[in-house]
């Protein structure tokens, strides 16, 4: 019985690593609404990998003072994802990147920052 719990486990595990890859690797567009300076900002992220609940990917963000490349490292945990800036970007190199955000299809929604509402849908 206890070794028909571990293998039903495993596959459990390897299908949700399975759904994961599938529902979030691709391109994915929207942006941010950055409360600061009442504005919205757009960004493009691209998710290239899935290993286990490793994330990584590329994001594209629009602003004039933080825009520019950013390389993405993160973990998901259900249909929890979090990411952040492998190191800081934008002009000045001094612009620290990062998100929460929930799941839902083909669609994510969460905060920039821990303040800026963020949505995201797959292309």
């Amino acid at each position: 019985m206890r070794r028909a719990f571990v293998i039903a486990t495993a596959v459990c595990a390897f299908s949700q690593s399975a759904f994961a890859q599938e529902t979030l690797i691709g391109q994915w567009s929207g942006g941010y609404f950055h409360k600061g300076v009442n504005m919205n900002v757009a960004m493009e992220l691209e998710i290239t990998s899935v290993e286990g609940d490793l994330v990584r990917g590329n994001l594209k963000e629009f602003s004039r003072t933080c825009g520019g490349d950013y390389a993405m490292v993160g973990k998901i945990e259900g249909k929890s994802l979090g990411l952040r800036a492998v190191k800081p970007g934008g002009p000045r190199g001094d612009c620290a990147f990062g998100f929460r955000a929930t799941m839902d299809g083909s669609k994510m929604t969460g905060l920039v920052g821990g303040t800026h509402d963020l949505t995201l849908t797959k292309k």
